[in-house]
């Protein structure tokens, strides 16, 4: 298993909502082959993080 950790900062924290809008229309997991799970956090009002776990391909 491995993660990949994607560290994002919004030049203007008012657009973040605009970002989680177009991320839930446009993702589709399912194009990510061997996904176990996506995780998003806020660490602070313009900066998020997320987490994506894989299992290793064989």
């Amino acid at each position: 298993m491995f993660c990949v950790f994607l560290d994002v900062r919004n030049s203007n924290y008012k657009l973040m909502h605009v970002g989680h809008q177009y991320v839930a229309s446009n993702f589709d997991p399912r194009n990510l082959k061997c996904l176990v799970s996506a995780d998003a956090d806020h660490i602070s009002h313009d900066k998020g993080l997320g987490i994506f776990t894989f299992l290793k391909e064989g």
